[in-house]
């Protein structure tokens, strides 16, 4: 039930798994809908917006008596350290037995960026410092690539007055 939480907030959220399993009930905001993290890569503190679906798993999930965290571990007290078999099982099905779970971050980069949100606004989502980090993250799939070069092209033509072939 946490691992399969845990992955859908990944994707919900971009961030690192190490934000989201030492996430603690006392960082969510639920007011302002934002999630908290008070250690991050960057070292500074970073405010996660949290979606709709995003909060209605964290409503969902169950607290655990005596352990601060949202993703409880094994260890009384302690969070969910390690949920390498349930991505193992989710790869697997999906047939992508090649993809480590930080993708997934780069998937919800790939996908803001896609949508048309600009690099400096995934950047804010994704808490880094520079655009130039975000855009490294920031891959697109060769259908939206030829798409665009697509629509280019019959611009450009239509502008020089050339005939576009359809």
């Amino acid at each position: 039930m946490y691992a399969r939480a845990a992955l859908w907030l990944y994707l919900l959220t971009g961030v690192r798994k190490s934000e989201l399993l030492g996430a603690r009930w006392d960082d969510i905001d639920w007011d302002r809908k934002e999630l908290r993290l008070g250690e991050t890569k960057a070292g500074r503190v970073h405010y996660v917006p949290l979606s709709e679906p995003a909060l209605a798993i964290l409503n969902d999930l169950p607290r655990h008596e005596g352990n601060p965290h949202i993703l409880p571990g094994a260890r009384k007290g302690q969070h969910l350290v390690n949920i390498s078999k349930p991505w193992l099982r989710v790869r697997k099905a999906a047939g992508v037995v090649d993809v480590r779970l930080h993708e997934l971050r780069r998937t919800v980069v790939s996908w803001l960026a896609q949508a048309g949100n600009d690099l400096h606004l995934i950047g804010k989502v994704l808490g880094h410092s520079t655009v130039t980090t975000t855009a490294v993250y920031a891959r697109f799939g060769q259908d939206v690539v030829h798409q665009a070069l697509e629509e280019h092209g019959k611009r450009l033509m239509e502008a020089a007055g050339k005939q576009v072939a359809e």
